[in-house]
């Protein structure tokens, strides 16, 4: 799912797999590309450096929701112009 928000654009990506405790398994903490938890690393650090926010929300046997929020106004003070941005 694809939303604007005042001076965001967010992103959410959700699954219904076998999900995960995030009080008692830290993907960051246990990084490794035979594990699968790079990919949570790897979206984590690109939407820092962008100026956003990433969230995880899992329970184990539930899923897991992946959220993205990304300023429209970039961190080093310039509005993001239109024609900047990527294709919808």
């Amino acid at each position: 799912r694809l939303w604007n928000e005042e001076r965001a654009i967010c992103l959410e990506v959700a699954d219904t797999g076998q999900g995960f405790d995030p009080q008692t398994e830290r993907p960051e903490g246990n990084v490794s590309p035979h594990n699968g938890h790079l990919g949570l690393v790897g979206m984590r650090e690109r939407v820092q450096v962008l100026g956003g926010t990433f969230e995880v929300q899992s329970r184990a046997g539930q899923g897991t929701r992946v959220i993205a929020r990304l300023p429209t106004e970039s961190p080093f003070g310039k509005e993001v112009a239109d024609d900047q941005r990527s294709p919808r």
